[in-house]
C-alpha cells in the first residue's frame, strides 16, 4: 500500500505518521524510520510525540511482533518497559520493568496481562498453544534507562539517537541488565 506524503500543516490531531526529511525542492527524501503522532499544535507548527521506530520485528518462531503492535497493546502505565526476546531454557518473552516503578508482585501481574495482550496476535497465541514459546515474564530492572544508553553507545549509536524502546529484537538483553 503507497501512502500519500503530506506537509506539516496537513497533519491531523492524534493521527500517527512517519517522518521523512527532504530539500526545498523535493528531490532529496530521507525516511528517518520514526513514528510520531500529532499532540496539538504551537501555532502553525504541530507538536509531536515520538511513538516509536518503524519496521522494528522480534521473531523467535513465526510471532512476528512489531513495534507498533507492542505500543498499541500492551497495558503498560508508565516508566521503561522493553519487551525483547529471550533464549534461555524455553524461548519466551521479557518485559524488562524499572524497578523502581513496580514491586514484584505489580511485575508478575503485568507480566501476565502483558502476555493476553500479545495473544491479540494470532501468530503469538498459535505459538503459544502449540508450546514454542513460553509464557511471558516481567524481570525487574535496576537502572535500565542508563543501562539502555550504555549499551547504545558502546554499540556506536551518538547519544541524541537512542530513544526509548517499546521492543528490541535481540535475544541477549538478560545479560546487559542488573535485575532486582
Amino acid at each position: 500500500m503507497q501512502r500519500q506524503p503530506h506537509l506539516c500543516h496537513q497533519l491531523a490531531d492524534d493521527r500517527v505518521y512517519r517522518v521523512a526529511m527532504t530539500t526545498h525542492s523535493g528531490f532529496y527524501r530521507y525516511d528517518l524510520g520514526d513514528r510520531v503522532r500529532v499532540r496539538g499544535w504551537f501555532g502553525q507548527t504541530p507538536l509531536l510525540e515520538f511513538i516509536g521506530r518503524a519496521g522494528l520485528v522480534s521473531d523467535l518462531c513465526g510471532e512476528k511482533l512489531t513495534e507498533d503492535f507492542v505500543l498499541t497493546h500492551l497495558p503498560i502505565p508508565s516508566g521503561f518497559a522493553m519487551l525483547a526476546p529471550s533464549l534461555q531454557e524455553k524461548p519466551h518473552y521479557v518485559l524488562f520493568l524499572d524497578g523502581a516503578e513496580y514491586d514484584e508482585e505489580g511485575a508478575i501481574g503485568l507480566s501476565r496481562q502483558c502476555d493476553r495482550a500479545l495473544a491479540e496476535n494470532p501468530q503469538y497465541q498459535y505459538a503459544r498453544e502449540l508450546g514454542q514459546l513460553g509464557e511471558l515474564v516481567a524481570r525487574r530492572v535496576e537502572n535500565p534507562m542508563a543501562r539502555y544508553i550504555q549499551h547504545a553507545l558502546e554499540r556506536g549509536q551518538r547519544l541524541g539517537d537512542i530513544k526509548p524502546p517499546a521492543l528490541r529484537p535481540e535475544t541477549d538483553w538478560e545479560e546487559k541488565f542488573i535485575f532486582l
